[in-house]
């Protein structure tokens, strides 16, 4: 399910599209088609997707640590090692997010964010600040945000860099197409800004929507695409900057199962879920439980929800809103990335804003406050009645 902001004004210049979240997120999108899958996005996963021994995840995670270590604060470093879940957490649970499994290296704490136009401003509304950005950049672009990033930075959040290869197919980027510009720019200016960034290139590639998506790109293709510039990237000065996000969409709707284009546990260090609450129907199993059960059947990688949010037109926002995040600790999850941006036209392009929704905003903070309450519970700094 695709919700995206046109790129069109503000939203797209030099190539580049600007947003606020905490954790992912794309860029222009048609309206989903409602046709059955096609025949690529049944192909089998690939041989790489089967789950690794414990001797392989263990190294695994040896060298994700090593590489995610490079740039990060002593107290980063010094975090909990990835804890592997075994299912859902039981409905209810109270600590839930005790138990949800982090990148090693990777900081405790429920990921709150946007995707909008003004991060201060969703802050104060929230009463929270996003730990994460998201900037949306087109893959030979000239343009990159290095002052976004330190801006970001300033406000404690980090940036999701969103990599969308607009003018170039998949197969001439596994080709080596894409090669001089990842190694002489791409690289080179995370390199020179010297942040820690997380890359999502290619989101939501079992969509129909895109040009690199369902129907124009078959899975195995988009595997060798992913896995090159992985390689590429890992072997220059930038590399141990980089955290990959795998970011497809969730089975809603139409949306194939996104398993054929894992590109298999060596080459992602965490997986983001894209869905939207449209219809009076959704609620988080029907958007999100299939497609998390089938992730976890390849991988045991931490999974935030990406990109989301509840439109006007499912009827019952602020308890869709209480869904959503019931449902994140229920199968936990890392947390979420709200779509803040007001659209108009079908039920995929509504007012997402929470501003403009003052019973959506109310039961949003509230669902934020006690979000962060239970992460202050696993770290003993809040009695356990409050």
């Amino acid at each position: 399910m695709r919700a995206t902001a046109r790129a069109t004004g503000p939203f797209l210049a030099a190539g580049v599209l600007t947003a606020t979240l905490l954790l992912a997120g794309p860029l222009v999108a048609a309206p989903r088609s409602t046709e059955a899958p096609s025949a690529a996005a049944r192909l089998a996963a690939p041989a790489s997707a089967a789950r690794p021994s414990a001797a392989e995840r263990a190294g695994a995670q040896r060298s994700a640590a090593q590489r995610s270590t490079g740039n990060r604060s002593t107290a980063q470093r010094s975090a909990s090692p990835l804890r592997l879940p075994h299912g859902e957490a039981r409905a209810g649970t109270r600590h839930a997010l005790c138990r949800v499994p982090r990148r090693n290296g990777q900081a405790s704490g429920f990921v709150i964010g946007t995707i909008t136009t003004d991060l201060a401003a969703f802050d104060h509304a929230i009463g929270y600040p996003a730990n994460l950005r998201v900037v949306f950049m087109v893959l030979g672009s000239s343009y990159f945000p290095a002052r976004v990033i330190d801006d970001n930075a300033l406000l404690g959040a980090e940036t999701v860099l969103s990599l969308h290869p607009a003018h170039m197919t998949m197969t001439q980027i596994a080709d080596g197409s894409a090669d001089d510009w990842l190694r002489s720019v791409f690289a080179a200016d995370v390199a020179n800004v010297g942040r820690p960034v997380v890359l999502s290139f290619a989101p939501e590639m079992n969509g129909q929507w895109y040009s690199y998506g369902l129907r124009r790109t078959k899975p195995a293709i988009f595997v060798q695409a992913w896995r090159h510039v992985h390689d590429v990237l890992a072997g220059t000065t930038a590399g141990h900057l980089i955290t990959w996000l795998w970011q497809p969409s969730a089975i809603h709707f139409s949306t194939p199962s996104p398993t054929p284009w894992w590109p298999g546990w060596r080459y992602v260090n965490e997986v983001g879920l894209d869905g939207y609450y449209v219809t009076p129907g959704d609620n988080f199993g029907v958007i999100f439980g299939k497609t998390i059960r089938l992730v976890r059947s390849l991988t045991r990688m931490p999974i935030v929800i990406a990109e989301t949010a509840v439109g006007p037109s499912t009827g019952h926002v602020e308890a869709d809103i209480k869904d959503l995040f019931a449902g994140i600790l229920r199968y936990r999850l890392r947390g979420l990335v709200w779509f803040d941006i007001a659209q108009s036209g079908n039920r995929y392009h509504q007012d997402w804003r929470l501003q403009d929704h003052p019973a959506a905003l109310a039961a949003f903070t509230a669902q934020v406050a006690a979000a962060e309450r239970s992460v202050l519970r696993c770290q003993g700094n809040v009695p356990a009645g409050r």
